[in-house]
């Protein structure tokens, strides 16, 4: 009797069954088999899913307390930020140059998206973790994005205007505002900005929350007195659009404005630069012919010769491998080829090196005569604050530099 058979001939009577409807396999034991695998299948499915479920839960429930923390973090930092600013206000005046600190800036957009939205489930938090739509610290942290993004996009689109207006400043001595302005200068930081509005704001998150935000009248969660003041009850009104596509519009007109300056610049040069192309052209085709004859000259008949000599056997005889007048004899046609080669090349680099010189000065004269023309033509106040010396030296370096770079 097997083992699985004594199990059944002891569990059976327990069960009200016969020992052969157990156990071994057969047509009446099937009943009771079929049962007994469906139970066990069921036991390992509930206790894996079970156990997953409930690890699952407790992550989701990590990271919800984890990001609401965040959120309220963010939401004091910046109650705190408007508390000190409005006591500073009321002391200090506010200059030219004033430095913000780390600590007075405000949190980026980037910075509040990051928080807002869920990179892993590409998805905002209010979906991916179920934070409540209308949950206050949620709603204080998407009109600070919005708000946030609204600022930025207005504070490039000034500095990046009046970058435009210092293209032609030579003043040593400039503001922190002019700095600023100065870093707007080529676009990039607000083709940069405008990049992110789209491509994330729009497109990910007002695209999953929606177009408007809906603010209570009365928020009954931690009273914010600075936080709610600056940025709920300004607008006097419990629905905000989360696109402001008016400043949006403004600020693509500047960064179009500023791209076509940009190619009107590059055209410019290249007129000037057109007629000087033949010769350049002229150039780099005699450079090419030098170092077609050097290169040979340089891979193939200096090292023979040199190879040729390191054969000489002073001891070898004539007729053996070695011979000194031998070996001097086809050492010699390397070197002469490698001297004919040589000479014959040095001319038509040199030639090259005349022709790129004056292609640099066919190139340099009409830049420098349109830059001055350029200059002239400014008012009698643009002298007093750039003098002449400083403008002479501009001009001359900054054309040298375009040579050197182009040529």
């Amino acid at each position: 009797m097997s083992f699985l058979q004594s199990i059944a001939e002891y569990s059976a009577p327990f069960l009200f069954l016969r020992p052969t409807q157990m156990w071994p396999v057969s047509v009446e034991s099937a009943p009771f088999l079929t049962i007994l695998w469906l139970c066990l299948v069921i036991a390992l499915s509930r206790f894996f899913t079970t156990t997953k479920d409930a690890a699952h839960e407790i992550a989701n429930k990590n990271r919800y307390d984890t990001k609401m923390k965040t959120l309220k973090n963010l939401i004091f930092m910046e109650e705190t930020r408007l508390a000190n600013k409005n006591n500073k206000s009321s002391t200090t005046e506010k200059t030219a140059n004033d430095v913000h600190s780390e600590d007075e800036m405000p949190p980026t957009a980037k910075y509040v998206y990051d928080i807002v939205f869920e990179r892993v489930e590409e998805e905002s938090i209010d979906k991916a973790l179920g934070i409540p739509k209308n949950d206050p610290w949620f709603l204080r942290a998407v009109v600070l994005l919005k708000e946030r993004i609204k600022l930025e996009v207005e504070e490039a689109k000034k500095y990046t205007s009046h970058a435009q207006t210092l293209l032609g400043s030579t003043n040593a001595e400039i503001t922190k505002e002019q700095q600023l302005a100065m870093d707007h200068q080529d676009g990039e930081k607000l083709s940069k900005v405008l990049d992110f509005v789209k491509e994330n704001f729009m497109k990910k998150f007002v695209k999953q929350f929606g177009k408007t935000v809906q603010i209570p009248v009365e928020i009954t969660a931690t009273s914010l007195n600075h936080f709610d003041a600056a940025y709920l009850k300004k607008q006097k009104c419990t629905e905000f659009a989360m696109v402001d596509f008016k400043g949006l519009a403004a600020a693509e007109k500047v960064l179009a404005e500023v791209r076509t300056a940009q190619r009107n610049a590059l055209m410019f040069i290249v007129d000037i630069l057109r007629p000087v192309l033949p010769t350049y052209g002229m150039a780099l085709l005699f450079m090419l012919l030098a170092r077609a004859f050097e290169a040979p000259l340089w891979a193939q008949s200096l090292p023979a010769y040199k190879a040729s000599v390191a054969m000489i056997n002073p001891n070898a005889t004539s007729g053996e491998f070695g011979y000194g007048p031998d070996i001097l004899q086809s050492a010699m046609g390397h070197m002469i080829l490698f001297i004919v080669g040589f000479l014959f090349s040095r001319p038509i680099e040199m030639m090259a090196s005349s022709l790129v010189d004056k292609a640099a000065r066919n190139f340099s004269g009409p830049l420098r005569k349109a830059v001055m023309s350029a200059i002239m033509k400014q008012d009698t106040e643009y002298f007093d604050f750039n003098p002449s010396a400083m403008l002479q030296e501009r001009l001359n370096r900054d054309t040298d530099e375009l040579v050197d770079n182009m040529l």
